[in-house]
């Protein structure tokens, strides 16, 4: 009788055995599980989120760049210099899309594992941190520096796996260990072709790449301190500033998404508004050439554009007194269009006309107070380096000029 399926110790084709895997990772490298977990569930929130709003989403855009990633914190040097400095950890938690998501997680797990099996899941966590606050840090002040555009969206957690790759180099390289050397030579061939490839490939984070790569390097230089630092206050002390590090990003990006998405919502219900009021008045031209004294559509066909206005209309979900109102204006249409209307149909009409005109012109006044009061701060204004001074002529010498007895 076999026993449980193991790593050592795998018995038959047992389908779940992945399961009795994943615990064990969650066991022995718990920041690393936890931490990759969350970025599985961002993606996903961002799926959910884009399939909520009723907009489709094709396969194209689950691999190669989903929707929502702005709302989930993704990183811009405009948004990092208007105070979201939170950015700069959050955008590590998000992902452009399933095959970027599906990189990142392979490196990560795989180093990932090894580094916190030697400092613990307390300095891994605070590892995390720093890798991904410094190398995007130094990511802006590199952009910023040599202008490139302030509004380039950053996103993915490959700062802190080339953080991961430079700390195995270095600690490689000062092991002086057969494996060591090993160890070094495969992590400097990866980041020399991950900074390589950015050259060419212009949607590689090559700035990101190199400062997670300077900060991991850094922190490899302490590797034998932090080593023996595991369980230490110190560790603990780091991973509570990390964990409160983590959350106060996510608590601020969840405050700033909710306002952001509110801003969008009510411009987009704007616009539906102002739609709304043009299609209400080519409807009332409709109606104006339904009432004419010799019609040319009275007795005939309905016209193809009171057909697209009225099926407009009809997507409205009208309430209250408005939809009672519509009710009468579409009934005194289609009145119109069979006889000629008496005053008090006329009458009806304009009374239910302009209610309904009144009611999408209140909402959009508010919807345009809603607006001003969640619109983002304008963007910084760039101060223009001052022109050089333009050397003045001098002024030719003035000659005296010749007088009486003088020679010239």
């Amino acid at each position: 009788m076999s026993g449980p399926a193991t790593r050592d110790n795998a018995v038959g084709p047992d389908r779940l055995a992945w399961i009795g895997y994943l615990r064990e990772d969650f066991r022995d490298y718990p920041a690393t599980m936890w931490l990759a977990a969350v970025w599985v569930a961002v993606y996903l929130g961002m799926i959910a989120a884009q399939l909520l709003s009723g907009r489709p989403i094709g396969m194209n855009e689950i691999l190669l760049g989903t929707p929502g990633v702005h709302l989930f914190g993704d990183l811009t040097t405009v948004e990092f210099m208007q105070g979201q400095v939170w950015r700069a950890l959050t955008c590590t938690f998000v992902h452009a899309g399933l095959l970027h998501l599906g990189l990142n997680l392979f490196g990560f797990y795989q180093l990932g594992c090894m580094v916190e099996s030697w400092y613990g899941p307390r300095q891994f966590l605070a590892f995390y941190v720093l890798t991904g606050l410094g190398g995007n840090l130094f990511a802006i002040a590199a952009r910023s520096i040599i202008g490139v555009n302030p509004t380039i969206q950053v996103m993915g957690g490959s700062v802190v796996v080339m953080g991961l790759v430079a700390l195995c180099a270095v600690v490689g390289r000062r092991s002086r260990t057969r494996f060591g050397e090993f160890m070094r030579k495969q992590m400097t061939a990866i980041i020399v072709s991950t900074l390589l490839l950015g050259l060419f490939v212009p949607i590689f984070d090559n700035w990101g790449h190199l400062g997670g790569a300077l900060v991991g390097g850094a922190i490899g230089l302490v590797h034998r301190t932090l080593i023996t630092t595991t369980r230490s206050r110190w560790a603990t002390a780091a991973a509570v500033l990390a964990t409160l590090a983590i959350a106060t990003s996510g608590v601020c990006q969840a405050w700033t998404a909710r306002r952001e998405y509110e801003y969008l919502t009510a411009r987009r219900r704007l616009e539906q508004r102002e739609l709304l009021i043009d299609t209400l008045k080519h409807f009332n031209d409709m109606y104006t050439l339904a009432t004419d004294p010799n019609p040319p559509v009275r007795g005939l066909l309905v016209p193809p554009r009171i057909i697209e206005a009225l099926n407009a209309l009809d997507r409205e979900r009208w309430r209250g007194a408005d939809a009672e109102a519509y009710a009468r204006l579409r009934s005194l249409y289609w009145k119109a269009l069979a006889d000629r209307p008496t005053a008090e149909d006329r009458a009806a009409y304009e009374a239910a006309l302009a209610a309904l005109v009144r009611s999408a012109t209140t909402d959009s006044e508010a919807l345009r107070q809603r607006i001003e009061a969640l619109a983002p701060p304008p963007p910084p204004r760039v101060r223009a380096l001052p022109k050089p001074a333009q050397p003045q002529p001098r002024p030719a010498p003035k000659v005296p000029a010749a007088g009486v007895g003088e020679e010239v």
